[in-house]
């Protein structure tokens, strides 16, 4: 799968089976935003590009979610091969803004 960074970088990494998305990162040493983990707090968001990302693990994710192009990677795996832009919390808070679906309070961004 790739990750496309904000600062123009890629990173490829691999996510095995029953592991998810964020933790694969991090053991490839790719530092990227988090605070929950539990799929609720948005802090992990990112767009998928192409591809599916499984998000039956998550506490707080939505269908329109989904159809809006978002997924949260703390609890997400992959279903397909993917392509993934990171860094993207706030445009995820604006679409649930505008959505009237719940948007977290509180710390809105934890970065490494």
């Amino acid at each position: 799968m790739e990750l496309r960074l904000p600062d123009g970088r890629r990173a490829h990494i691999q996510v095995p089976e029953g592991r998810h998305i964020l933790e694969c990162a991090r053991d490839a040493g790719v530092e990227l935003p988090s605070l929950c983990e539990q799929g609720w707090c948005c802090t992990c968001a990112v767009r998928v590009l192409s591809g599916r990302v499984d998000q039956s693990a998550s506490r707080r994710f939505y269908e329109a979610d989904r159809a809006a192009g978002f997924a949260l990677i703390c609890t997400g795996s992959p279903r397909s091969e993917l392509v993934l832009l990171t860094h993207q919390l706030e445009a995820m808070r604006a679409f649930r803004i505008g959505a009237n679906l719940p948007v977290p309070r509180g710390p809105t961004l934890a970065q490494p």
